[in-house]
Parts: C-alpha cells; structure tokens; sequence
C-alpha cells in the first residue's frame, strides 16, 4: 500500500495509461477512459472469500496503480495529491462495502470535491478512480461526463418531465433521484456555473440525487465559495447548494499542502510540454490557412467542399462545410460568431479525430460571448481526446489575456482620464451627466421609467436621455456582466489546455490523435 505522502503531479507527457471505452449511458462521452489495473482480488475461492478479497484490494489496486506510474516516473511526486489518492481509494473501499449490503436502501457514501489550479492533475486522479470502480465494481451503475454535458441532458430531462408529470413531486427533484437510479456513482469534471438557469435548480437537482443514496465526485478549478461568483441572484441560489455540497462531500482542495495559504495556485504541469511545430500557427495569415488547407488533405479532406450535415440533439442539426474522413476544418466565423454552444461542440468531437480551425482573433471584452463559446469548444475538444490545429493572432498566453475588467479600459468609466467618451465611442458618465443638465441651473435630471430596458426587465434608470445601469456601463445587465466575469476565470484553464493540445506528448498519447500524428509526421 502506497505511504501516504507518496504522490505525483501529472505531467503531459503522460497518456494517464487510460483506453476509452464506449459509454453506455445517454449524455456520456462517447469514449471513456478505462485503467488497467491488479488482478490481485480475482484469486479463485468461495463465494463469500472472494467478495471480501475484492471488497479489500478495489481501494488497494488504484493505490498500486499509482505507485506503478511514480515508479515509471510519469508522476513526480507530491504529498498532497498522494493523500489525495488515498482518499479516492478508501471512497472505493466503501463503496465496495455497500455493493455486498443485502439492504436494498443502503447509506449515502459521501463522494469527494476536488477543486485547485488549472493543470494539477485533478481530473487524472478522476479517471483513476473512474476506471477502477468500473473496472472492480461493474454491478455498481456509474458514469463520467463533463459538467456543461451533464447538465445539457439534465436541462433536456426537466423539459421532457415537464410535459409527463402527473406527481406532486417537483420536476426537477424527480430528475435527480432518477439520475440517482440511473447512476449510483457519479463522477463530474469541470464543475463549472456560469448560467442561471444551472444555478437555480443545481440545490433541487443535487438533493433528489443524493436522497436516494447518490454517490457524487467532482472537479472544479474553484472552491465551493468561489462557484458562480458574482453570478446574478448568487445569494439566492448557491448557499444552500454550498452548504447541501458541504454536508454530501468531502471538499478538498489538491493545492494546499501543510505552510501553503489555502486558494494558492499550484504549478501547471501542462505548460512543461514540447511544442511541436504547425499545431499552434502564429499570426493569422494567408499562408497560415494554406498550411491548414494542406494538413486537411493529409487527413482525408478534399480540395473542393465536402459537406457534411451533422444530428445534435434535440433535434438540430449543424452542416460541416469542409468534412473529411478524420478531420473538419473550419473558420473562425462559421464556429463561434453564430449561436451555437456544447451541444453543437460536441457533435463535432463525436464525428472528428480531430480540427483544425483558421483565423482564431485576440479576445477581448466586446467579443466575450466569443470568447466562451472557444473556451467551451476547446473543452469538449479536450475531454474527448481530439486533435486541435489552428491559426491564430497571437499565442496562447496572450489570446484570452485581454478578458479582463480593468480600471480605465473602456468597459469602465471613462470620468477619471477627463473625456467624454470611451474609447469605442459611447459617453462616459461624465458627458452624460453633461447631456442631463436642465439649462444653466447645473441640475441632473434623473428619470426613472417603469418598464425594462437593456439592463433591466422592470423599471429603467435614465440621465437625460441615456440609459444607466446598475453595473455601472451604459445598456450592461447585470446578468451580462456577471457572464463577462465568469469568463475571466475560465480563461485560465482554456489557455492551459491550449498548451498542452499543442504538445507532442498530447498528440501521441491520445488514441484519437493518431491519424492527426501521423500526418504531422510524429
């Protein structure tokens, strides 16, 4: 059994030893990660020695499984990830326990919300555990899947209870306890809230799941605290889901080791990987697209346009202008400029090994709704193990790094640099105030109409002619800059994947990226 203070950071090198297998439950990844693992318990014996041999060796085989991977020198050893280790294996154990109980309610096990900086291996240690529940406990129902996935089928499960319902219990509780039938074991990467809507039933969700005796692990770049900061109504919503996550889960946070201030970033070992060259092309150019066009051939594609028409559900469908055998190409426009979202992403990562997309800009706060349908799209890409090449302006660390709220930027008022207007043309506070005077008394005249406007769907605030906001920003909702702000924090996990997808060790470790390696020439 492995000491507890041995552990080890991931780095890209590493192919995490994980085969995906098909997943058989509606909303899944299609490929899912499976580790092999001791056969230790398997010794032949009676019936009743062989459940209590395996029951005892499901938390010991993830344990040596680790140690194999340190040994190898694909992990470097750290302590706190090692202790978290240790408590996903006694999470098997106990689990193990309740599969042998004849009871046919057995106790809630607790589940375990793991959360800390980009890159620090949270979702590797998710996907060991993941793949040796599956693999020890195969009576016990269990699912992985990606938090925006997750809850796209939850939100597609309300509507459809919606519409059926004839009980007194409310729809969305209902869709939890049968989430909870469904899947005794849940486990969630990338627990993420940026929309209201997800924040509003998350506490009515969550307690349908774990009433009937759900089992919930989760990853998160953010603390309990920390989830939907800022957010519109956060008050209303997310205390009693934090308090509900408290008292179901231990939370844990993997960059906080014994002299180190809770919240601290840990070192992100995706950004120690190998750049190899035409997987991130620097600036946007014709010859850039050229470069794409050509590795587009390589992989099936063809010179004219081959289009494809693709299903998303429910009921959609999203048409692939350039389609080829293993790869799609797109514009940036085609993406990302029009309203899709994760359900369109993952089409897309369904059909193709791998993208490559032409003529990605530098994001900034006007093209923030761009902005996370990347950030979005590079997930998906990412969590199914595809290929990404593209053009771009500029390089990872600098393409998302204008996403930011900063005092003097335009988004801000203006009074303080002495003009009377931004930068993008609107007025700062002080030429509106300007506007409102009523003659020469130097009075502002304030009116307050009792209907929406762009920042309000009740009453709206007006100096003079022109309409303020609560926010500070002239037609900004508060929704709006509450989703600005959740942006800023997702972009450090984007540009930390964006790193690694650009890395040798990402392209040949991933068996989807093996077409896309071949035609690179690795």
């Amino acid at each position: 059994i492995m000491a507890l203070g041995s552990v080890g950071l991931w780095l890209p090198r590493v192919s995490r030893s994980l085969l995906w297998q098909p997943a058989s439950n509606l909303g899944e990844s299609r490929t899912r990660r499976d580790i092999s693992m001791s056969r230790a318990f398997c010794a032949p014996g009676p019936a009743k020695k062989v459940r209590a041999g395996r029951r005892q060796a499901v938390g010991a085989a993830m344990r040596s499984e680790y140690e194999v991977m340190l040994q190898k020198g694909d992990l470097v050893a750290d302590e706190r990830q090692g202790e978290t280790v240790e408590q996903l294996a006694l999470l098997l154990d106990e689990l193990g326990k309740q599969q042998v109980k004849s009871s046919k309610k057995k106790a809630n096990v607790p589940g375990l919300f793991l959360y800390g900086s980009v890159g620090s291996g949270k979702s590797l240690l998710m996907d060991l555990f993941f793949g040796h529940a599956r693999s020890a406990l195969p009576s016990l129902p269990s699912r992985r899947v990606h938090f925006h996935e997750f809850m796209l089928s939850v939100h597609q499960d309300i509507h459809k209870q919606k519409r059926s319902q004839t009980g007194s219990v409310g729809a969305v509780q209902a869709v939890g306890a049968k989430l909870a039938q469904e899947n005794r074991l849940l486990c969630l990467d990338e627990l993420q809230i940026s929309d209201i809507a997800d924040a509003a039933i998350l506490s009515q969700l969550f307690q349908g799941m774990w009433d009937q005796g759900c089992t919930v692990v989760s990853t998160s770049n953010r603390a309990p605290a920390e989830l939907y900061k800022d957010g519109l109504n956060r008050h209303v919503y997310m205390p009693k889901f934090e308090a509900m996550l408290r008292a179901n889960s231990t939370v844990r946070n993997i960059n906080a080791p014994p002299g180190v201030a809770e919240g601290e970033a840990g070192t992100d070992y995706r950004m120690a990987g190998r750049e190899e060259q035409g997987v991130y092309i620097t600036p946007n150019s014709d010859a850039a697209r050229a470069q794409l066009g050509s590795l587009f051939r390589s992989l099936g594609g063809s010179e004219g346009a081959a289009r494809e028409t693709l299903s998303v559900p429910p009921g959609r469908e999203l048409v692939v202008e350039r389609s080829g055998k293993h790869a799609a190409m797109f514009e940036y426009e085609e993406l990302f400029t029009r309203a899709l979202g994760p359900s369109d992403f993952g089409a897309v990562a369904a059909r193709y090994d791998a993208v490559l997309l032409a003529g990605v800009p530098s994001f900034d706060l006007t093209t923030h709704n761009e902005a996370r349908r990347f950030m979005n799209f590079v997930d998906i890409l990412y969590d199914e193990g595809c290929g990404l090449v593209m053009s771009a302006q500029e390089p990872p660390e600098r393409l998302l790094s204008r996403l930011e709220e900063e005092e003097g930027s335009h988004f801000l008022d203006a009074e303080q640099h002495n003009t009377d207007s931004r930068s993008d043309g609107t007025p700062s506070p002080r030429a509106v105030l300007g506007r409102g005077r009523a003659g020469d008394s130097g009075e502002v005249v304030l009116k307050v109409k009792k209907e929406g406007g762009s920042s309000s769907s009740s009453s709206t605030t007006y100096i003079g002619d022109t309409e303020w906001s609560s926010t500070g920003r002239i037609g900004v909702s508060m929704a709006a800059l509450s989703a600005v702000k959740e942006v800023t924090y997702a972009r450090e996990r984007a540009v930390s994947r964006l790193f690694e997808m650009r890395s040798r060790e990402f392209l040949l470790s991933r068996p989807r990226c093996a077409a896309l390696a071949k035609a690179l020439g690795l």
